[in-house]
């Protein structure tokens, strides 16, 4: 196979991994012991590594899955150059997943694809954990509550991060990275209008200052933030 054209369906995460590969490197055996912890709307994969292999994972709601035929299956993904522990965040509740890996040395092919393990998450429940009373109390009424995610869950040390918003009675506007400390905004021009409803997205993972907020609010007021919440207009 041409190694160019290898290289492109790589970056595009859409290969069937076994056949390309963008070295001289060599095929390796997939990873032991790999197990799934399922939580809410999230999974935590580890396994048993061996020094110098890069492994791959592969993860359908299809029980045929294997390392090399994922490309065809219902909610397909593909992670490159995984290290256990590793995170899967952003999953449908109430559904069956199924995992499987392998791995390469140097840029090699894929080797073997693991036996495929699975998990069922469980279904939302809001009510599930423990809820502690904020001991912060914010001055005007809150009508609307807002999280923007931050960071990629599919990470070694937390499940993901991000940032709050809530809005409220006379324009009122709050921020928080921590959901028990929040900062109070005041619009660039100030209105009374009650606001409802806000939401965000970040445009760049990892980089506070691209969150990108939205509210919106009686007689159609509409106000944004492209600064992460710093200014509102």
């Amino acid at each position: 196979m041409n190694k160019l054209f290898c290289i492109l369906i790589i970056a595009l995460a859409t290969p069937l991994i076994g056949g390309c590969s963008s070295g001289n490197g060599s095929s390796a055996s997939p990873p032991t012991s790999i197990t799934a912890t399922e939580g809410d709307g999230r999974v935590l994969l580890t396994w048993t590594a061996e020094p110098g292999v890069d492994y791959w994972l592969f993860t359908a709601t299809d029980p045929s899955l294997t390392a090399f035929n994922w490309t065809s299956l219902p909610n397909r993904m593909a992670y490159t150059n995984v290290v256990s522990p590793y995170y899967l965040c952003g999953l449908y509740s109430g559904s069956r997943y199924y995992f499987a890996m392998n791995g390469r040395k140097d840029g090699g092919p894929g080797g073997p694809s693991s036996p495929t393990i699975t998990t069922a998450l469980p279904p939302y429940n809001a009510g599930a954990g423990n809820w502690t009373v904020n001991p912060v109390s914010l001055i005007q009424n809150i009508y609307g509550l807002g999280y923007a995610s931050l960071k990629n869950c599919s990470n070694t040390t937390t499940s993901a991060a991000g940032s709050f918003a809530a809005v409220g009675a006379g324009s009122a506007i709050f921020t928080s990275i921590d959901g028990k400390n929040w900062v109070d905004h005041t619009l660039a021009s100030p209105i009374s209008t009650d606001l409802y409803a806000v939401t965000g997205y970040a445009v760049t993972l990892n980089n506070p200052g691209t969150l990108r907020w939205v509210a919106v609010g009686a007689g159609g007021t509409s106000v944004y933030s492209t600064d992460g919440g710093a200014t509102w207009l």
